[in-house]
């Protein structure tokens, strides 16, 4: 299904998620962003120019959702964990779960 002509996810969902980011990442800048191409928003962890983790929640996931069932899915899909142990590999969040770019999981 094309997402073209679709506004951009809920802005306090989008907000939503990237303060359980902050809180699960103190001390480290959370930046997001809305990409078209992959209808998803990205968020990015890390310091200054060097971004650790790489974040792509679906559009999908924001709209299937509540706001209090995205915090509930963050802590019982042990988000932040599957996060740290992806590194730099790219982490993917859609409404059937979390899965790691280049895992076979």
């Amino acid at each position: 299904m094309s997402t073209i002509g679709q506004p951009e996810p809920d802005p306090v969902k989008v907000s939503q998620f990237g303060q359980l980011l902050k809180d699960a990442f103190p001390g480290y800048e959370v930046l997001d962003h809305y990409s078209w191409d992959a209808a998803a928003q990205v968020y990015r962890i890390g310091h200054a120019d060097e971004f650790t983790h790489r974040i792509y929640v679906s559009r999908e996931f924001f709209d299937d959702h509540s706001a209090h069932a995205i915090g509930d899915l963050f802590r019982e899909w042990e988000m932040a964990k599957t996060i740290r142990a992806a590194g730099a590999r790219m982490v993917i969040v859609t409404s059937s779960g979390v899965r790691v770019m280049g895992t076979t999981e």
